[in-house]
């Protein structure tokens, strides 16, 4: 072969492997280094986020908005809630403001269905047809600077994303690896209390109903648990003769409160008259405890105290309206339930004489920073949360004993 053939040849293979050079390899390069938000606004100057995706059980799209309120986020559509799941939202801005355009891949929306970029708030919806997330970020003065499509990752990657953006059928690949959830669930702190196991102390289980047309309580058992401190097992004064406490049960009604989770929240109504639809009506009898809320639940009340002096009140009320059922997982059921505390200095185990003073100081600050939210809501936890904090006070002991 001579010299001319080689040199025709090597040309020929090397255009070929150009030609048929991996996708990923060339969508590994930005465009000039481009960013998404190509303007000099900052993560901190954010002011809301919008996710929008599509429900296929529905069969429409379901969105969430995420609002900066002060150094904090909040969830307007939920009454304002604190997104509060721990650095999520600011990872979220974070990365958005710094997110490489990649090449485009696509001219045209004919690629949309492969990509999974079909927008999920305006799209018609048709058998196959693949939605994306939609993103929205608006600046602290209000005005939107990225609307985007992120759609299904790129064919063996963990992290890199089909997009395009919202008026424009171009398609690119960014590198993206943040969740958009779209659940109130997802950008919160779900945990009713901020409470470990270990660190309790005390437990109270009040059962009663409400008498509406009386307005006054119809008082069931009232049961105390305390643990001792020497071999760590749990006495009550309520121990009948030739009983112990149970004390596999009465871990199991701590571990309900500790472990209850949020699915959703009402506004806690300023004038407890409007509370009874959630089974809270106003008691007198009870207000000198959490100051001037007066409050009473109709399925009774359970007392949590822990190690270092607060004391968790946890008002339980009705099943949840079928229109607020309607927020959750279908098939599931869930009540109403109310949250007050205070501190107890005599309760904190932590306090001795030369800092008296200092702790309980912190503990009331910290009981006053707990109620400022407590007292803002009315919280939706599971059945099953229900039950375990409204056990069958019999269950809760067992015949003692015998020594050999």
């Amino acid at each position: 072969m001579n010299k001319t053939a080689i040199i025709l040849l090597c040309g020929a293979l090397l255009t070929s492997l150009i030609a048929y050079w991996p996708a990923s390899a060339m969508q590994d390069q930005s465009i000039e280094n481009k960013r998404l938000v190509q303007s000099d606004i900052e993560a901190a100057a954010i002011g809301r986020i919008r996710i929008c995706a599509w429900d296929a059980r529905a069969l429409s799209s379901q969105s969430i908005d995420i609002e900066r309120n002060g150094e904090k986020w909040v969830l307007p559509a939920h009454y304002r809630y604190p997104a509060n799941a721990g650095a999520r939202v600011g990872e979220l801005a974070g990365t958005l403001m710094q997110v490489e355009l990649g090449r485009i891949l696509a001219e045209d929306m004919q690629a949309w269905n492969d990509f999974g970029l079909y927008d999920p708030m305006k799209d018609e919806y048709s058998e196959g047809r693949k939605f994306g997330r939609r993103v929205t970020v608006w600046d602290d003065k209000g005005a939107e600077f990225l609307d985007i499509i992120i759609g299904e990752l790129l064919p063996g990657s963990t992290s890199r994303r089909y997009m395009r953006f919202v008026n424009d059928h171009k398609s690119y690949a960014i590198n993206f690896d943040q969740d958009l959830p779209v659940q109130f669930k997802d950008w919160v702190d779900t945990a009713l209390l901020p409470v470990k196991q270990a660190d309790v102390r005390e437990l109270k289980i009040r059962q009663y109903s409400f008498n509406e047309q009386m307005r006054r309580p119809q008082f069931g058992l009232s049961l105390s648990f305390k643990r001792n401190n020497v071999d760590k097992l749990w006495t009550s004064v309520n121990t009948n003769t030739g009983d112990m406490v149970d004390d596999t049960a009465v871990e199991r009604v701590i571990r309900g409160a500790i472990e209850a989770r949020l699915h959703e929240v009402r506004p806690f109504e300023k004038h407890i008259n409007k509370m009874a639809r959630y089974g809270f009506f106003p008691n007198q009898n009870f207000s000198h405890i959490v100051g001037n809320t007066q409050i009473f639940g109709n399925e009774g009340l359970v007392t949590v105290t822990c190690n270092n002096g607060i004391e968790y009140f946890i008002f339980l009320g009705e099943v949840a309206e079928p229109e607020h059922q309607n927020l959750m997982s279908s098939g599931l059921q869930y009540r109403y339930a109310a949250v007050l505390c205070r501190y107890n200095a005599p309760q904190d185990e932590s306090i001795n004489r030369d800092n008296l003073k200092e702790r309980m100081q912190a503990g009331e600050r910290l009981a006053l920073e707990l109620n400022h939210q407590f007292m803002n809501f009315i919280y939706m936890i599971s059945e099953d949360s229900f039950q375990r904090m409204h056990p069958n006070p019999k269950k809760l002991y067992k015949k003692a004993e015998t020594k050999e």
